[in-house]
């Protein structure tokens, strides 16, 4: 009985050898055909062919997933949402998912067959799943967006900030969103910190141009009457200023602070409210910040990486980079005035960027 067993599992084995070389033979073939089928999707525009091809990649390779993936993406990029959503399905159906990638694309598949509701619900699905995935927050905070809901599509993009601090494109959409607000504050701060993590992009340009534009219009200079200056990112934090609304005790809130403290860095010299002007408010703002001790009552993620640029000497270039395009002609004429300094700052940059994870990040919330 023993040597029954024994010689049973030897060619059991002496089967499965063969088997498995033919299994990763199949899936290195599969690879190659699934590479080929990009190229051509990719470079060629030629979805049909790459179709063909990643089909016969997964008839080769059936449990890659990623394969099937590549599948419904080519039908999406057809404009063929049924056939994408059917594939998808069939997917998320059978077997738990590697990441986020698949709800998102059944999500959007959802929204462009005109099925809204599921759209939602997949990507909250997702969310579930994967709860630090920034792209579905982006996507169910769209929606909400395209809904009209602009206080719930915000607050999907903020805890997409929170959850996901290194994704982009939540701070972008939120920051968009508070641009057109009373209460600026909180775009400055989610713009600012959009342009640390994409840096070189259309979003970039445009976002470095609404910073610019959105600090002018929150700067108020008359060079002839110290008292009528001030600056002020939240019309909340104005309104409680001139009320006199604080209590003996009471914790200042951060809007006021930071307004307090832009309004004490601000000078008549000012008045051009031109990246010069942006730079000594906000070297003037980090000494405000500081003296007064906000830095301690509201540690910020944005400031403490202002204090920590300050001390390597780089304020200065740090500013014209980030609002370079809001006025493109001064950045260039500083630029050529300054091309040492500037390489030097885009030299430290590269070694000194940001972190962005779950001890090092910002969201409102922290501070409401």
């Amino acid at each position: 009985m023993l040597r029954f067993v024994l010689i049973t599992l030897f060619l059991l084995c002496y089967h499965a050898v063969p088997a498995q070389q033919t299994n990763a033979n199949n899936a290195q073939k599969a690879l190659a055909l699934a590479k080929q089928a990009i190229v051509l999707a990719d470079q060629n525009g030629d979805y049909v062919r790459a179709q063909q091809l990643m089909e016969e990649a997964r008839k080769l390779d059936p449990r890659n997933l990623n394969l099937s993936y590549e599948i419904a993406y080519l039908y999406y990029k057809q404009k063929d949402y049924y056939l994408t959503i059917k594939e998808m399905k069939r997917v998320l159906g059978k077997t738990k998912t590697p990441d986020a990638r698949y709800y998102r694309l059944l999500g959007n598949a959802y929204d462009l067959n005109k099925q809204p509701a599921k759209a939602i619900n997949t990507y909250k699905e997702g969310i579930k799943r994967f709860p630090n995935a920034g792209q579905l927050y982006t996507e169910l905070g769209g929606m909400a967006y395209k809904e009209g809901d602009n206080d719930r599509a915000v607050e999907i993009w903020e805890q997409g900030i929170q959850n996901a601090p290194d994704f982009a494109s939540n701070y972008y959409w939120a920051a968009k969103l508070f641009c057109y607000s009373s209460e600026k504050i909180w775009a400055v701060l989610y713009g600012e910190l959009f342009l640390l993590l994409e840096p070189n992009t259309n979003r970039s340009t445009e976002m470095s141009a609404l910073l610019y534009k959105t600090y002018r219009e929150s700067m108020m200079v008359n060079p002839n009457s110290s008292w009528q200056n001030w600056v002020s990112f939240s019309e909340r934090a104005r309104t409680y200023i001139m009320l006199g609304a604080a209590e003996e005790g009471e914790k200042t809130p951060f809007q006021v602070a930071v307004d307090d403290a832009s309004t004490r860095a601000l000078q008549p010299q000012m008045k051009n409210k031109d990246i010069a002007a942006i730079y000594l408010l906000r070297l003037r703002f980090l000494e405000q910040w500081n003296l007064y001790q906000y830095n301690t009552l509201y540690p910020n993620l944005l400031f403490d990486w202002w204090q920590q640029v300050n001390n390597a000497g780089h304020m200065e270039a740090y500013t014209y980079y980030i609002f370079k395009n809001g006025n493109e002609t001064e950045f260039e004429q500083w630029k050529q005035q300054n091309a040492l300094g500037f390489t030097r700052f885009m030299q430290w940059l590269s070694t000194h960027a940001p972190q962005f994870n779950a001890k090092h990040r910002f969201y409102r919330l922290q501070y409401l």
